[in-house]
């Protein structure tokens, strides 16, 4: 992290326009104006661009850059939130990993410790989905079905039926039905 300069997310809206494969090509554009940017996610309905800066200018070129409402910001320097639920429920996965470590670090049964290693591991899939690298999440996926956990109390921790999961690329769904699959 850099020393002195918050860190925040900027959640925009996604009104359909952009596709999680543009997420580079925004990254890049971005950057040639601030060079503050870290990274850029882009989902169904939200744009997440996580950026340091401390100056308030920067949202506003960024916001006429992207072109949509900012739905929230968030100062990342500040404590976790612990409610990752609600950011799966917007599939606001980085988030949510970020969440969940901070519960892993907690845990003291080893069971669930593994099950919610697994869950921050198909949170991290799911970042790099919304990257455009989805060779990058099937390879993580494939790390976390090694790790001996319980697929239900993973599907309890994440909230979702990992079977049913909506607009995923037909190649992770299949990843993530394998992990199923494997019980893992």
């Amino acid at each position: 992290m850099q020393v002195g300069r918050l860190r925040l997310l900027i959640i925009f809206e996604n009104r359909g326009k952009k596709g999680r494969c543009e997420a580079k090509a925004i990254k890049e554009k971005l950057k040639s104006i601030i060079n503050a940017i870290n990274d850029v996610r882009v989902d169904t309905n939200h744009i997440e661009v996580d950026l340091f800066s401390d100056d308030a200018c920067d949202t506003d070129k960024i916001k006429a850059e992207i072109k949509e409402k900012i739905i929230q910001t968030v100062n990342v320097n500040e404590e976790v939130n612990p409610d990752y639920r609600s950011y799966l429920a917007q599939r606001r996965f980085w988030e949510a990993h970020e969440s969940l470590e901070e519960r892993w670090k907690r845990e003291k049964d080893q069971k669930v410790k593994d099950s919610i290693r697994v869950s921050i591991q198909f949170c991290a899939a799911m970042v790099h989905y919304q990257r455009c690298n989805v060779e990058t999440a099937k390879e993580i996926l494939k790390r976390a079905m090694a790790i001996n956990s319980d697929i239900q109390l993973v599907q309890s921790i994440i909230g979702v039926n990992m079977n049913s999961m909506d607009r995923i690329d037909p190649d992770l769904e299949q990843a993530i039905n394998q992990m199923v699959e494997a019980g893992h």
